[in-house]
């Protein structure tokens, strides 16, 4: 009887797990409201890591105030934290990490549940992940350049154990977060890991991803859509992003893919003007079934 594994090929899409990984939490009391955080003092959390390269100005295209040239050199591909495991607390915990996908807004500052997770998130830059508590939280985010003025208020259901990234991100009311499940991914090849692409710019056209010279492909992708797993090889790995409809090449990324990892391409900009279009690769907090 064939195996299984011999019958996958390469660009499949990739089996979607129903476990996630055990996540710590910070010691304490239980009864106590605190936020746990992969900072060393959650009331004073540390500057988020950056994204090379430099920030211009301008304001062109349909969104508003470009930050920068979108120009980054080699893309940047944040660590997981490794997380103590929670001792003899019943609270129920997800975790969640940030992403500044809004063009126009150059810096923001993230609070969720009424506690200041990030300070100074710059456009393009993500966080590593903060242990949550689940259920329904508020994620406030302000403007760290104009007086602290408020950008976005949203109200996001938190499942116990999940993994999420939230991306602030342009639309047609103003900017939002926009909120993606991490999802464990299954690949039990040596040589592959799992990719996938979020398309997050807001007055983008539909995207076609392909990989490995058009062997891989994530096709049809609209604002807000983030495609499924699939299997790519490890290597340094080149990234074209086209238009879905005239398949014209609007660029393209490098990207070394360590073996048995899941990675996020998330393309943020502005279509029409600066910054233009780009691609932020981040590793998944999901577990790999091996």
């Amino acid at each position: 009887m064939p195996d299984d594994n011999n019958r996958t090929r390469e660009g499949e899409d990739i089996m979607i797990l129903p476990e996630y990984p055990d996540m710590g939490v910070p010691d304490g009391d239980p009864s106590e409201d605190v936020t746990a955080s992969p900072y060393p003092d959650p009331a004073n959390p540390l500057p988020t890591p950056s994204l090379p390269g430099n920030i211009g100005t301008g304001n062109q295209g349909g969104v508003p105030g470009g930050t920068g040239n979108g120009q980054w050199p080699p893309i940047t591909v944040y660590p997981i934290p490794i997380l103590p495991t929670p001792q003899g607390n019943q609270r129920r915990y997800c975790t969640i990490r940030f992403l500044n996908a809004a063009v126009g807004y150059e810096r923001i500052q993230i609070s969720l549940g009424g506690q200041r997770m990030v300070n100074g998130l710059g456009y393009g830059e993500l966080t590593s992940y903060f242990i949550e508590r689940s259920g329904f939280r508020d994620i406030r985010v302000t403007d760290e350049m104009n007086g602290e003025r408020l950008l976005s208020a949203d109200t996001f259901l938190l499942t116990e154990n999940e993994t999420y990234t939230a991306a602030f991100v342009n639309g047609v009311n103003g900017p939002s977060m926009f909120l993606m499940t991490d999802h464990s991914c299954a690949d039990r090849y040596q040589r592959t890991s799992c990719v996938r692409a979020a398309h997050l710019s807001y007055n983008a056209q539909i995207l076609d991803v392909s990989a490995q010279k058009g062997e891989v492909r994530f096709e049809d992708l609209t604002f807000k859509m983030v495609s499924t797993y699939k299997r790519v090889l490890s290597g340094n790995q080149e990234f074209v992003v086209t238009d879905a409809i005239s398949g014209i090449a609007l660029f393209s990324v490098r990207q070394q893919i360590e073996v048995n990892q899941a990675y996020t391409m998330y393309i943020i900009g502005n279509a029409y003007g600066a910054p233009s279009l780009e691609a932020v690769f981040a590793r998944d907090y999901s577990r790999l079934e091996e």
